[in-house]
C-alpha cells in the first residue's frame, strides 16, 4: 500500500464530496487536468536475468485521483451499457 492509498484510506470522509465534485466537473467540461495524466514508469523484472532490460516489463504507476476517476468512469460507463441494453449478450472481445 503506498502513501497515496493511506492517505485517501484515512481522509476519505473529508475528501469524498470534493472528489465527486472534480469528477463531475471533468466529465461535464470533457477536459482532464494534465498533472492527472502524469505516471512514473517503474521496470518490473519478470524472468531470468535480471541484469538484461529485455526481462522487464514496464508499469505506470498512476496519481490515486486517476485511478480513483478510471474506477468513477468505468462504473458509469457499465452502468449505463447494462441499463440500456447496449450489448448483446453473445458479444465477445479480446
Amino acid at each position: 500500500m503506498d502513501d497515496d492509498e493511506i492517505s485517501i484510506k484515512i481522509g476519505k470522509p473529508f475528501i469524498m464530496c470534493p472528489l465527486i465534485n472534480i469528477c463531475n466537473k471533468v466529465l461535464v467540461q470533457g477536459n482532464y487536468p494534465e498533472r492527472f495524466k502524469f505516471s512514473l514508469i517503474k521496470p518490473v523484472y519478470t524472468s531470468r536475468d535480471k541484469s538484461s532490460p529485455s526481462n522487464h516489463r514496464p508499469i505506470s504507476l498512476l496519481p490515486a485521483f486517476s485511478e480513483i476517476f478510471e474506477k468513477v468512469i468505468y462504473k458509469r460507463f457499465f452502468d449505463h451499457l447494462n441499463n440500456n441494453a447496449v450489448l448483446n449478450e453473445h458479444q465477445y472481445g479480446f
